[in-house]
């Protein structure tokens, strides 16, 4: 018996560690090529060094000795961020520092992940895994930084909102995409006044270097606009909104694209605060459902921002088997589904296709729960909008 009930409470985590393949086997592989690790932080190393030179910083063909480099389509104030440490410490130092903070980082997410206390059991929370791969850790994106800052912040210090403010903002600095996550304000336990207000000082303070670098930067802002707007289109459209089109053959320029954003992240905003709202979700659950929604919704989903977009999802599977342990069967095992689709197209390296597709049927997931808490608990337009005025969750119709 008690080797039976052993090997029972260790299957699930060993069932867990297959979604953790495609990040195991990507990471092993890379070991053997130290040169292609941190391609994406060296992108910002070498706009410091071109910076630092007065050459232009806004090429597809930047490179610096020594450092294989993606191309620099951050703000200029990026590379003059670097520029000053790199001057001190040089290339070698500077990424030895980097490093020191990256990997931080990436334990606060994994602790996110597995390592914390919550209502969704670990095992749960790993399933999205999956959509990781050895290049989500190994390209040193500064999204992995942002990601934990926020994260650590969401959850753990919820009743510090001024500081995931500053926190989103900062995020905005390095890509203004990362503004989604003020979705995390309209989710929180708090009157809708305060919700909008938090959500919008993050906007203003993360949008406001952009748009003073867009009023200011002159010949420099067609450079970056030309650039970015090469990756974001054509070169790497990511695996949501943007991704989504490229795989019908659709545009992501133009206004009709835009309102389609706009009409894709507002539902999916919407479905999660009937979500939240109607089956009374708990503060940390809530901030984690913000961040999935904050992650699903940036237009250019890439790799390196996969790594806590499950924590919300896997929520909503708690918070529906608490009120109906029969729907939480069913929405759990429809999540696990879409999570081991994602999980065998990186194995079988078709992830250019099916991890789009994934994205979109938690997009689709997200409306039928939505659906199924307005229906199942007569959670109606009323009881949302005295739940939203309020603060406090009601269930009345």
């Amino acid at each position: 018996m008690t080797a039976e009930r052993t090997r029972a409470q260790w299957q699930p985590f060993a069932v867990s560690l297959l979604f953790f393949l495609p990040v195991i086997s990507g990471v092993v592989n890379r070991l053997t090529e130290p040169s292609r690790w941190f391609r994406d932080y060296n992108a910002m190393a070498c706009g410091a060094e071109k910076w630092l030179e007065g050459a232009p910083i806004y090429d597809r063909a930047l490179s610096c000795p020594g450092i294989d480099a993606m191309p620099f389509v951050y703000h200029p104030w990026v590379a003059q961020a670097f520029a000053w440490p790199l001057e001190a410490m040089g290339q070698q130092g500077l990424v030895l520092a980097y490093a020191g903070v990256y990997f931080v980082a990436l334990a606060a997410i994994l602790w996110l992940i597995i390592g914390r206390d919550a209502p969704t059991p670990r095992t749960r929370r790993a399933w999205f895994m999956g959509f990781a791969t050895g290049s989500t850790v190994v390209w040193g994106n500064v999204a992995i930084i942002v990601h934990a800052l926020i994260g650590v912040i969401a959850i753990q210090v919820r009743e510090r909102p001024a500081l995931l403010v500053l926190a989103i903002a900062f995020a905005g600095i390095f890509k203004p995409v990362f503004l989604t996550f003020a979705a995390i304000f309209l989710l929180a336990r708090m009157p809708l006044w305060r919700r909008l207000a938090y959500g919008l000082a993050a906007i203003a303070l993360g949008a406001a270097p952009t748009a003073y670098f867009i009023a200011t930067g002159g010949e420099m802002v067609e450079q970056w606009r030309d650039l970015l707007a090469y990756w974001v289109y054509i070169g790497k459209p990511g695996d949501a909104y943007l991704g989504w089109l490229n795989m019908i053959g659709l545009s992501g320029e133009g206004a009709a694209a835009t309102l389609g954003y706009l009409a894709f992240a507002g539902v999916a905003v919407l479905c999660a605060v009937i979500i939240a709202e109607g089956l009374d979700m708990p503060s940390d659950e809530r901030a984690a459902l913000g961040l999935s929604i904050g992650i699903l919704t940036i237009p250019r989903l890439m790799s390196h921002d996969m790594m806590l977009l499950g924590l919300g999802f896997a929520a909503t599977i708690t918070a529906i088997s608490a009120v109906s342990v029969g729907a939480g069967k069913w929405f759990g095992r429809a999540l696990l589904a879409i999570c081991v689709l994602a999980l065998v197209g990186n194995m079988a390296d078709l992830a250019d296709w099916t991890t789009r597709i994934c994205t979109v049927l938690l997009a689709l997931y997200l409306v039928v729960a939505a659906i199924w808490v307005m229906t199942a608990q007569k959670f109606g337009t009323g009881a949302l909008l005295r739940a939203l005025w309020s603060g406090r969750t009601s269930k009345a119709a």
